[in-house]
């Protein structure tokens, strides 16, 4: 605490040592006060120079769109897909064949319909 009080009065800040030492109540008035100190330091933070075309364009070249090289066709049917992901086309497929099998078993009554969760 003494090397913070002893930095304060060297850069001869505006905060007072009361300030610093007093506990942390939020009052409107005090809440202001700390906001407006804050605030001078925020509008501070401002570029000293333009940053030219020639700049820019070099910063955001790095920034344009590259091809995707993880699209790849699908072994089965032949559809476009990620590389480590399921075809959409042969999920929509299964899934369809797979709903006709539960249709059937919920119609024998091998299902369980208040258990069953699909």
């Amino acid at each position: 605490m003494s090397v913070l009080l002893k930095n304060v009065l060297a850069l001869n800040c505006s905060y007072t040592i009361n300030k610093l030492l007093t506990p942390a109540v939020v009052t409107s008035s005090s809440l202001l006060e700390r906001l407006a100190d804050i605030w001078d330091g925020v509008l501070n933070a401002v570029p000293k120079k333009r940053r030219s075309l020639q700049q820019r364009h070099w910063r955001n070249k790095f920034k344009a769109l590259q091809p995707r090289n993880d699209i790849e066709d699908c072994v089965v049917c032949g559809h476009k897909k990620l590389q480590g992901h399921l075809c959409n086309n042969c999920f929509k497929w299964t899934m369809t064949l797979t709903e006709k099998l539960w249709q059937k078993k919920i119609d024998s009554g091998e299902i369980n319909t208040k258990r069953h969760v699909r």
